[in-house]
């Protein structure tokens, strides 16, 4: 539908009460279309999943959907997959996540975003506790990348899936980090930093012996029974 056509349908959702879903993959929407977009949902309070994949948005119409999130508060799945936004663009729209409460999965796959938009994610990752699923593979990953990666995830206790591509040890850990988020591990961390050792029986019994080492190494003080 190109630019002019994502044009019109802002005017349109900006008042539409019923739409819950824009599902507007391929639809040839460049920076232009996204900002119309932008503008449109932020008056619109139905619109609960919002996929763009495989359009031309670029820095500056991400920058606009990272406006939108700073206030949106009905959007909860949204996925710009495949769209040229460079790293300049990913910390745009994630700076908008930082603080948002209300978005629980983001797809930006198949989008080079190289060291400077790894350290948006960690960051946005740090303050954000809505998100639940964050899809990341296709963007070849280095080592580096995938390490500062992790230090995020470590740090964000509502992530319960994420996908980074290859499998190996930043996947492994990130994966460690996110089941645990399943099973409550907010509330292990919490305030004290010693554990009973009645409690470690508990823990033992329903984790896997991986998930016990990357435990002990984001809480080593823990390791003191009483």
């Amino acid at each position: 539908i190109g630019d002019e056509g994502v044009e019109l349908l802002a005017r349109h959702i900006s008042k539409n009460t019923h739409v819950k879903k824009l599902l507007l993959a391929g639809c040839a929407i460049h920076d232009q279309g996204a900002i119309a977009l932008a503008e449109g949902l932020a008056r619109n309070e139905s619109v609960q999943v919002l996929h763009l994949k495989v359009n031309k948005i670029g820095p500056i119409g991400a920058e606009a959907l990272g406006k939108l999130f700073r206030t949106n508060n009905t959007i909860l799945q949204f996925d710009v997959t495949h769209n040229p936004l460079s790293h300049q663009g990913v910390e745009k729209l994630l700076q908008g996540l930082e603080y948002n409460t209300t978005l629980e999965s983001l797809g930006i796959m198949y989008t080079p975003i190289g060291l400077p938009g790894c350290r948006a994610v960690a960051k946005m990752l740090k303050t954000n506790q809505s998100l639940k699923i964050l899809l990341l593979s296709g963007s070849v990953l280095l080592p580096q990348e995938k390490k500062v990666l992790v230090d995020g995830i470590e740090h964000n206790f509502s992530l319960e899936r994420v996908y980074m591509g290859k499998k190996d040890v930043y996947e492994r850990e990130a994966t460690f980090y996110t089941e645990m988020n399943e099973k409550g591990r907010r509330t292990l961390l919490k305030k004290e930093n010693e554990m009973s050792i009645g409690l470690w029986s508990h823990i033992l019994a329903k984790v896997s012996q991986d998930e016990v080492f990357y435990f002990l190494k984001s809480k080593p003080t823990i390791c003191k029974l009483q």
